[in-house]
């Protein structure tokens, strides 16, 4: 009897080393937070945070390896090896001094907790900007070759430790000025002087603002407007619409010159069966006034010629001005097959 009792506790006993075994936790890797938003910052400052994290297993956990992104760096604080129920510390810094606006950087944890073997960590913050570009981007608008177009942008450095560089503008549209802002803060105004040789049309250049130090470099401003001819007709196309019978109304033409030099107009000339031009000078060399008066009723088709304008330009001599109207259920107009490119390119 005395020995099935022994036998009965040593039984007893073992079956509970057998449970305890089996109650035994695996590491287990839990942070305290795994974000953290430092807020505004201003460029440079310095921004760091400790992200604290616990081993709740009953093994020991291994922290193996440590990743983080751009601008961002990460250190243990403690042992590699962390023993159950231990604590550690993981520094987390964020290098503001080439950074502006909203910045999220990560830190990659891999450890041995077979349940998370990675941990992601993550900083936030807003970094006010060391320099700013007023307007971000810049609409010139339509510009005659030569133009000058003054005080259309401003750099302005918002810290002291800002010092800035050289402003290049990348393509064959405009050249870049840049002056010291005349109310006394840090900073340029930026103007801009359209080449004599510009291509016609739409344009989009960026402007290069480069920073020689406490800001990202460069900086980048987009342009966008259109280079026109000196000499421009509008509207660009002689539009009757649909004349009521009789004798249709006079349509208005208004001739600018956009150059630094006059230009003169020799003449307007329109189809003399269809009527006759009037030519008003507004301001002698650089804005006319021409009226279309037709004679009468205008015919089903239209004449296969433009309306012309003569100038003394140099490149521009003819300048054509297409015709159209509509009759009742049809459209009637011409294209004038010898305008010049820089009327096609006259919005």
């Amino acid at each position: 009897m005395k020995q099935t009792w022994i036998s009965l506790i040593a039984s007893a006993v073992l079956c509970g080393a057998c449970g305890q075994e089996r109650d035994v936790a695996p590491p287990r890797l839990v942070f305290e937070e795994t974000s953290h938003d430092f807020g505004r910052l201003e460029p440079g400052a310095a921004a760091e945070h400790l992200f604290r994290f616990r081993n709740e297993g009953d093994l020991e956990l291994t922290i193996d390896q440590l990743r983080s992104g751009c601008a961002c760096t990460a250190a243990l604080r403690a042992p590699r090896a962390v023993p159950p129920h231990g604590s550690g510390q993981i520094l987390a810094r964020l290098d503001t001094t080439n950074l502006a606006g909203p910045q999220r950087a990560t830190i990659t944890v891999y450890s041995n907790d077979p349940a998370r073997r990675t941990a992601t960590l993550t900083l936030a913050a807003e970094i006010a900007a060391a320099v700013v570009i007023d307007p971000p981007q810049l609409y010139l608008g339509p510009v005659g070759r030569g133009a000058r177009v003054a005080s259309a942008a401003t750099v302005r450095a918002l810290n002291e430790r800002v010092r800035l560089g050289a402003v290049i503008a990348g393509g064959l549209r405009f050249a870049v000025q840049a002056r010291d802002l005349a109310d006394g803060r840090r900073g340029k105004t930026l103007d801009f002087v359209i080449a004599a040789d510009a291509p016609l049309g739409p344009f989009e250049q960026v402007v290069e603002v480069h920073v020689e130090s406490g800001a990202p470099s460069p900086l980048r401003l987009p342009v966008v407007g259109t280079v026109l001819p000196d000499v421009t007709v509008s509207p660009p196309r002689l539009t009757f619409g649909i004349p009521a019978a009789g004798k249709p109304s006079a349509r208005q033409l208004l001739i600018e010159n956009r150059g630094p030099a006059p230009v003169h107009i020799t003449g307007v000339e329109w189809d003399a069966h269809l009527g006759s031009v009037e030519l008003d000078t507004l301001r002698e060399g650089f804005r006319y006034r021409a009226r279309a008066v037709p004679h009468g009723p205008l015919p089903t088709s239209p004449p296969a010629s433009p309306l012309r304008v003569m100038t003394d330009h140099a490149d521009q001599r003819v300048i054509e001005v297409p015709i159209e109207w509509r009759e009742a259920g049809m459209v009637a107009g011409v294209a004038s097959p010898g305008q010049s490119e820089a009327q096609r390119d006259t919005p």
